[in-house]
C-alpha cells in the first residue's frame, strides 16, 4: 500500500511539471495505467494548468500537498494529510519525545499554569516550579492563547533559547531555558488516605503501558491499594498497542478488541494474558466529552467485560483506526484503515461515544448559558435550589460550555472542585 501511495504522490509531481509544454506525457501515463487511476490525467492536467496560468507562482510541491488535502477531505474527519512539519509534531506525541522545555500545563479562568515541571528537564534546571502562573513567552503574553499555541512557542530548535515569564504570590520573574530533547511522562499518579490510586493517563504514547505499570508498582510500594481510578478525560488520542497493554494489566484472559478492516491484513483480534495481570484490583476509569481513541478502547473494554465502572460523561465517540504512511519529502498521509469492536460486539459510531454507568457533568463555565442558568437558580428558596440544580447537571451541553479539569493541587483539594473526579474516587473505594 505505502509503495502504491508513493507512487502517486511522485508521478503527480512528474506530471505537473511535463506538462508546461503539452499533453504527451499524460496520454502516455494514461494509456499505461490502470482503470482506476485513469482520472490521474484529470488531476495532472488541473496541476499542471494551475502551475502554468495562476496569477501567482506556485511551488510544484505545494500544489500537489494541496490536492492531496483535496482527496481527504472527500474521506473522513480522520484522515489527513500532514506536511513534514506537521508529522514531525505528530511523531513527536506519539513518541512521547520532543524538543522543548519539559512542562505540563493547565488551564483555569485566569489563563495558564505551570501544572508541573518534569524533574530533570530544562525548566526544572532553570529554576521553575510547577504551580507558578505563566504569563509570557519571549515577552508576548499567553492568557488568551489556546494549548496548540503556547506549545508551539514552548516547543523549538534542540539547544535554543527561550525567554518564560512566570508569576506566584512573590512576584513576577522571567527565566532563560535552554530547549533540550524532553520525554513527556504518560502517566501521573497519587493516592489518598483510603489507600485508593489515582492514575492520570495524560498520552496513549509509546511506552504508555509502562508508565501505567510503574505507576502502579509505585503506588503498591506505599501500601496495597484498595481501588484505582483511572482517568482519561481530555485524552483524545493514541497508539491502539498501549490501550491494548493497557487493559492487559486488569484482564487475565479473553477478549480485548477486535479490528476489522477492509484488507484481510487489516483484520486481528487481541486477547489478554495472565502475566503481570492485576484481576482483583477495583478498577473505575473516569471519561468524558475529550476522551477519544484510545481512550475508549480502554474504557469500552474494561466496562465491556465487567472489569471497570466508568464515571463522568460521555465519551467522544471514535470508532476508527488510523494508519500513517510516510512520503520521501517528510510529509504523510494518515489514513482510516479500520474499525475496532469491543469484546460484546459493540461498534463506537463516529460522535455517539461511551455511556457512562455513573453519569456525573463537570458544573457549567461560569460564562457559558447554563452557567448563568446556574447563576439565577443560586437566587431561589434553599427548596427550590435543591430540586432544580441536579437537573442542571444533567444538562447534556457542550463539554466546552463545561468548566475546565483542574490538574493542580492535592487530590483532596481537586476533588472538593471535581465532582467527576469525587464520584470516581468514591466508587472505587472499599
Amino acid at each position: 500500500m505505502r509503495q502504491t501511495l508513493t507512487a502517486f504522490l511522485l508521478t503527480s509531481v512528474a506530471f505537473a511539471g511535463g506538462l508546461l509544454g503539452g499533453t504527451t506525457v499524460v496520454h502516455r501515463a494514461h494509456a499505461s495505467s490502470s482503470a482506476p487511476y485513469a482520472g490521474i490525467d484529470t488531476l495532472a492536467r488541473a496541476l499542471a494548468t494551475v502551475e502554468s496560468q495562476y496569477i501567482e507562482v506556485r511551488a510544484t510541491e505545494d500544489l500537489v500537498h494541496d490536492a492531496i488535502r483535496g482527496i481527504t477531505r472527500g474521506l473522513d474527519t480522520h484522515s489527513v494529510f500532514l506536511v513534514p512539519s506537521d508529522y514531525g509534531d505528530l511523531r513527536g506525541r506519539t513518541e512521547g519525545v520532543r524538543a522543548g522545555v519539559g512542562v505540563q500545563l493547565d488551564r483555569d479562568a485566569d489563563g495558564w499554569l505551570l501544572a508541573r515541571v518534569y524533574s530533570g528537564g530544562p525548566a526544572a534546571l532553570a529554576g521553575l516550579q510547577g504551580g507558578e502562573r505563566l504569563e509570557t513567552i519571549e515577552g508576548a503574553p499567553v492568557t488568551a492563547l489556546d494549548e496548540a499555541a503556547v506549545r508551539d512557542l514552548l516547543d523549538g530548535e534542540l539547544e535554543s533559547a527561550v525567554a518564560i515569564g512566570v508569576s506566584d504570590a512573590a512576584g513576577s520573574r522571567t527565566v532563560t531555558v535552554v530547549r533540550d530533547t524532553v520525554r513527556e511522562p504518560a502517566t501521573v499518579h497519587t493516592r489518598n488516605a483510603a489507600g485508593v490510586g489515582y492514575v492520570r493517563l495524560v498520552h496513549f504514547q509509546r511506552e504508555a503501558a509502562a508508565d501505567l505499570r510503574r505507576s502502579l508498582e509505585l503506588l503498591e510500594q506505599e501500601g496495597t491499594l484498595a481501588g484505582l481510578v483511572l482517568d482519561v478525560r481530555g485524552n483524545a488520542c493514541g497508539l491502539l498497542e498501549e490501550a491494548i497493554a493497557m487493559v492487559d494489566l486488569f484482564v487475565a484472559d479473553g477478549p480485548i478488541v477486535r479490528i476489522e478492516g477492509r484488507d484481510e491484513a487489516e483484520r486481528e483480534a487481541f486477547s489478554a494474558t495472565a502475566s503481570g495481570t492485576r484481576a482483583d484490583l477495583k478498577l473505575v476509569v473516569l471519561i468524558d466529552g475529550g476522551s477519544a481513541s484510545a481512550s475508549e478502547i480502554l474504557a469500552g473494554a474494561l466496562q465491556n467485560r465487567g472489569r471497570a465502572t466508568l464515571v463522568g460523561s460521555p465519551s467522544y465517540g471514535k470508532g476508527s483506526v488510523q494508519r500513517v504512511y510516510e512520503f520521501e519529502d517528510g510529509a504523510a498521509l494518515k489514513l482510516t484503515v479500520a474499525r475496532y469492536v469491543l469484546p460484546s460486539d459493540t461498534r463506537i459510531e463516529d460522535g455517539e461515544g461511551l455511556r457512562p454507568d455513573v453519569l456525573v457533568r463537570r458544573p457549567a463555565a461560569a460564562n457559558s448559558p447554563l452557567g448563568r442558568l446556574s447563576a439565577e437558580v443560586d437566587r431561589l428558596s434553599p427548596e427550590d435550589r435543591a430540586r432544580i440544580t441536579p437537573l442542571l447537571g444533567d444538562l447534556d451541553t457542550n463539554e466546552d460550555e463545561r468548566a475546565p479539569v483542574t490538574w493542580m493541587g492535592p487530590l483532596a483539594t481537586r476533588e472538593a472542585v471535581d465532582p467527576q473526579l469525587q464520584q470516581a474516587m468514591a466508587a472505587a473505594s472499599p
